[in-house]
């Protein structure tokens, strides 16, 4: 009876075992329903297209579209009207409001677009009547077959499913930070054996203190040994907790792609090309962004070719970037979608930085050619700038870029550990507190703050060369810390208030304290000129301002000064002159007039 029971219950267990991992290793179907971008439009003008956008790119990826329903709710004026909708410029439908069967008012229009989205990517959606209508919204009811990441056996090669197996020991450390500071996150990872783990993939999310995502599906960077993969980056000026939480599957290697050639849609070349984004040194890429409709934008990219054996035991693929980007909006990266003909955005955004700094993006991608970023061994990524009112330049400096498609070592099995940490940030600051009559304690106090003092000239003559410069500073506990990478502009105005230099570029003086200059002609304008400058640091911006004085008639001045005392001098030789002819004439005088004199008294006392 007892071993029949015993029996009884390993057939049992094993069957929930087949079960469960049966389970993770099924496809479902998902509902999603995408709110367009823009979402409202308070008109449609006749015949005028109105352009709108999603992304679709579900945590869970694609295995096959189901449905892809448009609906839009418009104000039509009581006639009949035609809704035509274009997907990438191809036309998906037309949609008639009759009057027949319709009055004005609100109605909801609808289309079956589902030939023209195969998958994941960024797709323009455009919608135009033969009539003025009124305003309108619309979103997307998609209806797909998911595409779980974790399966079992192989198949031909890829992983259908693969056994995971929950093994090993980690532990992530975050810490105290301050807005603005150079931020890590570390972890060690052990096997069950205690063995250090050097060949694992790990991943990670972080989260604002809201809980949205701070960064998505970063790639952590591997040191190499020891166990310990880290990830760098810029501490958020928000301040409160920050969750952090990590994954990391191994056995694992790592296949990595290069740039086979480069192109600049919208931007300058100023220095290299794209082979110098195939090593991690400090030589760079540098792009300017350039003038587009009266704004400075920038887009560009790197193609990659003949990807051997890409969906071979694909477990992960990895896109980063490493360099500077001095910018005040955040720079998208982008793969090539071949399946959907469009560009999809990656969540993580490359933000300011004075230093090389690396920025990573996971996809839960299994097969790179059913996902559509592979077309014949081809993949495709591009960097654009956000802000299309860009009235700066900036300058993109490129170190390296790759797309690594991350594989298993078994066929039959991985490991998948799971760790968690919290990073907190504080502002630093103390504010000026009135009426404070006794402070008994005050614990972890640093008070931090940046500020930029002048140090250039003050007083200048029109025509010469002048200088502004200021000292770029943070002040923490009290110390003063000279900020040496930091991204500084300034400008110039004129005494009427107009600009002079418009957000020139200040440069760090090599071999400084934080100092940053810019050298101009004095111009020829008397008065008192304003001068701003502006630091960024980790996106926190500092501002400084101080004034100079031009004046040109101090030369004048100078000059008329200088004729008067040569006119004094002159005048004064020639009266030294006069006055001593006068004196030799008075002499000579006396001196007869006395010899006179003697001869007469000699004369008389001789008789």
């Amino acid at each position: 009876m007892d071993k029949n029971l015993r029996r009884f219950s390993i057939m049992l267990f094993l069957l929930l075992s087949v079960s469960y991992i049966g389970v993770l290793a099924e496809p479902t179907q998902q509902f999603n329903n995408i709110k367009m971008t823009p979402y409202y439009f308070s008109s449609l003008p006749a015949n005028t297209n109105q352009t709108m956008w999603i992304n679709i790119n579900p945590p869970d990826n694609i295995s096959s579209m189901i449905s892809v329903l448009f609906h839009f709710k418009a104000f039509t004026s009581g006639q009949t009207t035609n809704y035509t909708l274009y997907v990438n410029d191809k036309l998906c439908g037309v949609f008639t409001i009759s009057t027949t069967f319709a009055n004005s008012g609100q109605n909801e229009i609808a289309f079956d677009c589902t030939n023209l989205i195969s998958g994941i990517g960024n797709y323009t959606i455009k919608l135009k009547s033969n009539v003025n209508a009124g305003s309108f919204f619309g979103w997307v009811d998609l209806v797909y077959v998911n595409k779980p990441l974790y399966c079992g056996n192989v198949t031909g090669g890829t992983i259908d499913s693969v056994s995971k197996i929950d093994e090993g020991k980690m532990s992530v450390h975050g810490t105290e930070y301050i807005a603005g500071d150079n931020g890590k996150v570390w972890l060690s990872l052990v096997s069950a054996n205690d063995e250090w783990v050097d060949d694992a993939t790990c991943v990670m999310n972080i989260f604002n203190p809201d809980s949205s995502y701070l960064y998505k599906d970063l790639y952590m960077i591997s040191l190499g040994h020891h166990g310990v993969y880290y990830y760098d980056f810029i501490v958020p000026i928000t301040t409160g907790v920050y969750p952090c939480v990590v994954v990391c599957y191994y056995s694992t290697n790592t296949q990595i792609e290069l740039a086979n050639s480069g192109w600049i849609a919208t931007g300058t070349n100023v220095q290299n090309d794209y082979t110098k984004t195939q090593v991690l040194d400090t030589t760079y890429w540098k792009i300017n962004e350039a003038l587009s409709g009266g704004n400075y934008r920038i887009d560009y990219g790197i193609n990659i070719t003949d990807v051997a054996t890409p969906n071979v035991l694909l477990l992960n693929v990895a896109v980063g970037w490493n360099g500077r980007w001095n910018g005040t909006e955040n720079l998208v990266m982008s793969l090539y979608n071949y399946s959907s003909s469009s560009w999809f955005n990656l969540p993580n955004e490359i933000t300011n930085t004075g230093v090389d700094l690396t920025f990573t993006n996971t996809l839960e991608i299994t097969n790179a050619t059913e996902s559509g970023i592979l077309s014949d061994s081809n993949m495709r990524f591009r960097i654009t700038d956000k802000n299309n009112t860009d009235a700066s330049m900036s300058q993109v400096w490129n170190n390296y870029i790759d797309i690594k498609l991350i594989k298993l070592t078994q066929p039959t099995h991985y490991y998948l550990i799971r760790g968690s940490t919290e990073l907190h940030v504080g502002s630093g600051n103390i504010s000026y507190v009135g009426n404070v009559s006794h402070v008994d304690t005050v614990g972890d106090a640093n008070i931090s703050f940046y500020e930029l003092k002048y140090a250039g000239g003050t007083e200048y003559l029109s025509g010469t060369e002048g200088q502004i410069a200021y000292q770029f500073l943070r002040t923490i506990a009290g110390n003063p810390n000279p900020i040496n990478d930091g991204n500084c502009n300034s400008t110039i105005w004129f005494p009427n208030n107009t600009i002079f230099l418009g957000n020139q570029s200040i440069t760090f003086l090599t071999g400084s304290s934080g100092l940053y200059y810019n050298n101009f002609s004095v111009p020829t304008t008397n008065g008192v000129y304003k001068t701003q400058a502006i630091c960024n640091k980790g996106g926190i911006f500092t501002y400084g301002a101080s004034t100079f004085h031009v004046e040109d008639t101090l030369y004048n001045n100078q000059q008329t000064i200088y004729s008067f005392l040569q006119t004094m001098n002159t005048t004064m030789v020639s009266g030294h002159n006069y006055i001593s002819s006068l004196v030799q004439n008075v002499s000579t005088q006396i001196t007869d007039s006395w010899t006179t004199f003697w001869n007469s008294v000699s004369a008389r006392i001789t008789s």
